[in-house]
């Protein structure tokens, strides 16, 4: 039974406890839950990606009845942007408030926190991994001509790689914070840079094209590529570099084998270098607000 939440906790936290203890389990046979020995389950991911997916369904039909062409790539990227937008706010306040209740290590154990805290984290990780999914069904289905590009692929392994790792904290009931450290500095200029995409669409069709619009997307694109740059070249690596320590210092301690250990270094390093191009593209999108820089002009 699930220990009762204390009435103190953010209201925030109490829905994601929620989430976490209303659904009916279903869980992977012969995998256990690391930090309860229970089978491990699956409920809140499987519920994600439902709820995602009907997102997804809603913001087409939205973007059809506002003038967007039907069955073409410009409504399909705004519809999958748009969903990736509910998905990144609503994964980042969650991990905000995470952060503020419990203290941050890396390698820890999951079972030293509340029981409470342990279920709501448990539910936001799971929730990403619900994403995972249905991204990547998303792409599979929404592929041109059903073929997949570079790019396409290029993400699914994204997904797979980065679906393997919060699954293992969850199998291992230790490094949790090491993926979540991860997930909320990934996500941070998320809801930035699908809004950049948003609106570099609506802006290439008559139907929502306005002076108002163009504004909006002045101002975005400098938040997005200069909070891209400070995040991905500066705080990451640095976060990343001390996540990486402890869990070498203090991951096989906590019963994470030396292999996984290895397996998201190389992953998180890689997520690093996989990063490079944009920033470099981001600092150039910066450069067109330096005056005098023979490249400012407006967006």
């Amino acid at each position: 039974m699930a220990e009762k939440i204390p009435q103190n906790i953010p209201f925030v936290l109490k829905c994601w406890h929620g989430l976490s203890t209303s659904l009916p389990p279903v869980t992977i046979p012969f995998v256990k839950s690391g930090r309860n020995g229970q089978p491990l389950n699956i409920s809140v991911s499987l519920f994600s990606a439902l709820v995602l997916s009907t997102i997804n369904v809603i913001m087409g039909k939205s973007l059809l009845a506002i003038g967007f062409p039907e069955n073409e790539k410009v409504t399909q990227e705004t519809t999958g942007s748009l969903t990736a937008e509910c998905h990144s706010n609503t994964l980042l306040i969650g991990l905000a408030f995470l952060f503020l209740t419990h203290k941050y290590e890396p390698a820890a154990k999951m079972a030293t926190a509340p029981l409470w805290w342990q279920e709501c984290c448990d539910a936001v990780i799971s929730f990403c991994i619900g994403y995972m999914i249905y991204d990547f069904m998303f792409i599979i289905v929404s592929a041109e001509n059903g073929v997949l590009s570079g790019d396409d692929y290029t993400f699914m392994a994204h997904h797979i790689m980065t679906t393997m790792y919060m699954m293992q904290t969850r199998i291992y009931g230790a490094g949790h914070f090491s993926a979540m450290i991860c997930m909320f500095l990934g996500e941070f200029t998320n809801p930035f840079h699908n809004g950049y995409y948003i609106l570099q669409n609506a802006l290439s069709l008559d139907c929502c094209k306005s002076v108002l619009l163009e504004n909006v997307q002045y101002v975005n694109t400098f938040i997005f590529a200069s909070t891209y740059v400070v995040i991905r070249a500066a705080v990451g690596p640095a976060y990343f570099l001390h996540a990486c320590y402890d869990l070498v210092v203090n991951g096989q301690k906590n019963g994470l084998p030396i292999w996984v250990i290895t397996l998201w270094i190389i992953l998180i390093w890689g997520v690093v270098y996989g990063s490079v191009p944009w920033v470099q593209l981001c600092w150039d999108m910066l450069m067109e607000y330096v005056p005098d820089s023979g490249k400012a002009q407006e967006l």
